[in-house]
């Protein structure tokens, strides 16, 4: 069935996800978006969700029911074609499924430049039907920046949630709630922490906004309390996660102290779950979940109440082996504790991976294999959810960040295709050169000599070992050949520009790009697109036709030499 004449159809009163979906399919089809109350008769690409009132007289055909799960359906039926899910969220994944597997659209990085169609002719078979539940059930990427619009709507084209409306996404609220103001010091030092016999406010430099509270203190908590509803309402929260202070230092009162009954983690699992227990008077319908973080990462001796599932924070594990890696003792430790957190507490789990945040400036980590691993371990485990934190490294591992994406929405996807599919995508004619190279960095990668775990390291050391000669030599050759094959290609100027951009940017977080100083752009390039040519410190000049009509943001960031 050629899909090229369809129309778009959604109902009178569609969701806003929704919406969204019909417009993301209406940039590729170019197709007129029509509202309708009743099923068409036939030659339209119906979105909608299982309340739809276009939806809901299909749904025994479709065997779809309404659920907080992620579940998609796409099918042919009656001559048109459904593209459902169990949520209007789900019926947005449904577009942005169809549109990967069906249309071949890649959305390989924020932007227009990392947006790349790779077919022209918009096919399915007649008794066409796929039906997909959601690897995770929350699934989220730190890769937002800024609040950019361009890097919300990767996200969410990547099946992760977001939490802006039209995307149907979840809206977290909480985070590092449980601690005072500065500016509550004057009147209430008594809601502060005891340290050394004092209450302390630490100084305004370094991580000043770590400040620890007095838990057994009830004004402390009330005023907590006013904050945190009021924060549910102005941010419309549906997903509530409060966290203390990032510090295990808490405070030393002789009340809070006695609160460590029969140990530390204790301590704070019952003071979470009393604050839930009151949030919930007021809000009952919201979702709750608590981190296992700090000296809470450990197992506590009493049961954890008040929470769907616990989210286990994985900053001691080792970033470079695998799980199950024999040679690894950190990862043993780190694995043998969320082993017993399974066995011990019958709670779900949920995953915060801090893989990005290893290095304390952007590099560009290796690590879609080390993604695939975990994604897949964690997923055969039957955990709830998987975060993947944005740290200075994700900007610049952008191949990584796709495959894990990819891998969150489908993990029975094999990484190493997921890998070629992006290549395919990004480096065009180059992409056999550039997917060999990205399996050459991996490989490195697996195979270094040491243990890499908690956040913020310096990366010289780590890139010493990482570096190598053969390395070094490969990629130089692999930039200059695939820069080569795509400037010879037949391409379209703008198709050409997206490719070489991509290479580009993978030769400067590779080596700092030290060769690249001087950039023509075709007569018939329109745009340049957002982080085109970022981070080329040495490019002195470029040349830049009157056909050009837009430089998105960041297109030349970091461009000193200009």
């Amino acid at each position: 069935v050629n899909l090229n004449g369809f129309s778009i159809v959604i109902a009178d009163r569609a969701a806003l996800p929704e919406v969204t979906a019909a417009q993301e399919l209406q940039k590729v089809l170019k197709r007129e978006i029509v509202t309708m109350s009743a099923l068409p008769q036939k030659n339209a690409i119906i979105i909608g969700d299982t309340e739809s009132a276009l939806v809901k007289p299909l749904l025994k055909k479709l065997d779809l029911k309404k659920s907080g799960d992620d579940v998609i359906v796409q099918a042919m039926i009656g001559g048109n074609l459904i593209l459902t899910g169990s949520s209007p969220r789900a019926a947005l994944y449904s577009v942005y499924d169809f549109m990967q597997r069906q249309m071949g659209v890649r959305w390989a990085f924020d932007g227009e430049n990392g947006t790349f169609y790779t077919k022209n002719h918009f096919s399915v078979p007649e008794n066409f039907y796929r039906k997909h539940q959601a690897g995770f059930r929350f699934r989220n990427m730190g890769y937002t920046q800024k609040n950019s619009d361009e890097s919300k709507f990767f996200n969410a084209r990547n099946f992760a949630h977001e939490g802006d409306f039209r995307f149907g996404g979840e809206r977290y609220y909480g985070g590092e709630t449980i601690q005072p103001y500065r500016s509550d010091f004057k009147d209430h030092p008594e809601y502060f922490a005891v340290r050394d016999g004092v209450r302390y406010l630490p100084p305004p430099t370094g991580w000043s906004w770590v400040i620890n509270g007095c838990w057994s203190n009830q004004g402390f908590t009330d005023l907590c309390l006013k904050r945190i509803r009021e924060g549910i309402r102005r941010h419309h929260a549906n997903h509530i996660s409060l966290h203390p202070a990032d510090s295990s230092r808490r405070c030393e009162c002789e009340k809070c102290v006695a609160l460590i009954d029969p140990d530390a983690s204790s301590r704070w699992y019952r003071y979470n779950a009393q604050m839930l227990r009151e949030l919930k008077k007021d809000f009952p319908d919201l979702r709750y979940s608590v981190l296992a973080y700090q000296e809470y990462l450990e197992v506590p001796a009493i049961d954890v109440e008040e929470v769907e599932f616990v989210e286990y924070c994985q900053y001691t594990r080792c970033f470079i082996h695998k799980i199950g890696d024999p040679r690894c003792a950190t990862n043993e430790q780190d694995f043998a504790r969320l082993a017993r957190w399974e066995k011990e507490k019958k709670v779900p789990l949920g995953i915060w991976d801090y893989t990005y945040d290893v290095f304390s400036r952007g590099f560009n980590i290796p690590v879609y294999r080390f993604f695939a691993d975990e994604i897949k371990n964690f997923h055969s485990r039957n955990f709830v959810k998987l975060f993947i934190e944005g740290g200075p490294c994700i900007r610049f591992s952008r191949s990584a960040s796709y495959v894990a994406l990819q891998l969150m929405w489908d993990p029975a996807r094999d990484p190493e295709e997921v890998m070629q599919e992006y290549c395919k995508a990004v480096y065009g004619p180059a992409w056999k050169m550039m997917y060999a190279y990205h399996v050459a960095c991996a490989e490195n990668w697996d195979n270094m000599n040491a243990h890499l775990s908690q956040c913020f390291n310096n990366p010289g050391g780590t890139a010493k070992l990482y570096l190598t000669p053969a390395l070094i030599a490969l990629a130089e050759k692999t930039f200059a050949d695939s820069i080569s094959a795509v400037t010879r290609s037949r391409l379209k100027e703008e198709v050409k520009l997206k490719h070489l951009a991509a290479i580009i940017f993978e030769k400067e977080t590779f080596q700092n790009c030290s060769s690249l100083s001087t950039v023509v752009i075709g007569d018939r390039v329109e745009t340049i697109g957002l982080y085109a040519f970022s981070g080329c410190s040495n490019l002195q000049s470029i040349s830049i036709p009157n056909s050009v009509t837009s430089i998105d943001n960041s297109a030349f960031c970091g461009c000193k030499g200009l």
